[in-house]
């Protein structure tokens, strides 16, 4: 039994909450930590996350049963890009997201927000509690008894199979597989926690192509992990908590130097200033919010 709280110490006390896109930044130590423990960001939201966010805020009014009309109002409420043109298009040749699941007890499974204590680990006179986060778009579930986690992506390529591919070995559809399977009772109500326990889940992505004239959505194949990929899963990922994320939240390497991620990396020309005041200098556009995938 996974216990819901962890145990106060006398120990200096760090909360690590991981998701997806925190490991994504875990393959420089120095990334992980300017991003992830100090929270620092862009100071201007970018025109994807805007305009993903204000296409998930539509998808999941329709899923409420909101009118496509009411739906659209909104999410242009909510967007701050500089392509509404593009976002109308989107909208307007979006589907009509299938039924989600229902808990017995009335609960919608649509933007399902969770926020889990998964154990402590305590290094060098540390104390590390780790949270498992995240957000499933829309849970299904099939009359075969299948739970399916919808994910909701707007795709800029044009060549459909490569998108689908590229997410199908994602870490965030893997760790949402794991986090279904791994977590299911404290996710979700008792028939979805045993169908996802005994690995009768899938995951699929629902690709709006925003490239394309007109817009097209299509769903991908379900991506389907087995009981010995899901385990090897928490393998490394209790294997990168210990050698790499727990390091790198107290004195972290630039590790991008040496595996050759700098190129698009947000903090690269902080890394490579040479003075402390350039440093500083290079996060003149950024900003600092505590990193808190909750609030998403």
């Amino acid at each position: 039994m996974i216990p819901t709280e962890p145990a106060r110490s006398d120990l200096p006390t760090h909360t690590i909450l991981l998701n997806s896109t925190s490991l994504k930044y875990s393959h420089c130590q120095y990334r992980y930590h300017m991003a992830v423990r100090h929270g620092w960001v862009d100071a201007e939201t970018s025109e994807f996350l805007t305009f993903g966010k204000a296409m998930h805020l539509f998808m999941e009014q329709r899923a409420r049963g909101m009118s496509q009309l009411d739906a659209m109002q909104i999410a242009f409420k909510s967007y701050k890009g500089t392509n509404p043109g593009q976002l109308t298009r989107t909208l307007v040749a979006a589907p009509l997201p299938l039924p989600c699941y229902v808990s017995g007890s009335g609960h919608q499974y649509i933007e399902h927000k969770f926020k889990i204590f998964w154990k402590t680990i305590i290094y060098h006179g540390h104390q590390f509690d780790i949270y498992v986060v995240g957000t499933y778009d829309l849970v299904k579930m099939y009359s075969n008894g299948y739970l399916c986690i919808n994910d909701y992506k707007s795709a800029r390529k044009w060549n459909e199979s490569e998108v689908f591919g590229m997410y199908a070995n994602s870490v965030q559809m893997q760790f949402y597989a794991w986090t279904a399977r791994r977590f299911a009772h404290h996710i979700f109500d008792l028939p979805a926690a045993n169908a996802a326990e005994a690995n009768k889940l899938f995951v699929q992505i629902t690709g709006a192509f925003v490239s394309k004239t007109p817009v097209i959505w299509r769903n991908g194949a379900p991506i389907q992990y087995s009981f010995e990929q899901l385990d090897e899963f928490e393998n490394v990922l209790n294997y990168h908590l210990t050698t790499n994320l727990i390091p790198g939240w107290l004195e972290p390497a630039k590790t991008g130097l040496v595996n050759d991620t700098c190129d698009g990396c947000p903090f690269s020309m902080h890394c490579y200033a040479s003075s402390p005041e350039l440093a500083q200098s290079a996060l003149a556009t950024m900003k600092q919010v505590p990193y808190d995938p909750t609030t998403w």
